[in-house]
């Protein structure tokens, strides 16, 4: 996700989907969400207790949290709904 905040996932996020939750498009090597599972293809559609339909949800769901932060978040992969867990980072 964008610098500028306390923590990172590590995501690179698809800008241009609207809704339905935040697609990624890449996940940064050694990143938190990397190190959880997180893959180029998957749509994040919960963080935390924050259901996501967008990137702006996924931002303001990232902010409330602190490094070393434990956070589940629930992909779509497919046809395949996931859960994972990711250990946030300090930002940059």
């Amino acid at each position: 996700m964008a610098s500028g905040f306390r923590v990172r996932l590590g995501t690179i996020p698809d800008y241009s989907r609207e809704s339905g939750g935040m697609a990624i498009t890449a996940v940064r090597d050694g990143s938190p969400a990397a190190k959880a599972g997180v893959t180029g293809s998957d749509i994040i559609v919960k963080f935390g207790p924050h259901e996501i339909d967008n990137v702006y949800d996924c931002m303001a769901a990232l902010n409330e949290y602190d490094p070393g932060d434990e956070v589940e978040i629930v992909v779509l992969r497919g046809e395949e709904r996931l859960t994972l867990q990711a250990v946030l980072a300090s930002g940059g």
